[in-house]
């Protein structure tokens, strides 16, 4: 259970950092 959590945790989190990421370089260019 405690690992289920992490790996939803983990799927949120690069999820949010390759949106993010691409948001930047979208206005950066």
């Amino acid at each position: 259970s405690s690992f289920y959590v992490v790996s939803l945790l983990f799927l949120f989190t690069s999820c949010c950092f390759v949106s993010i990421n691409a948001l930047v370089v979208h206005n950066h260019t």
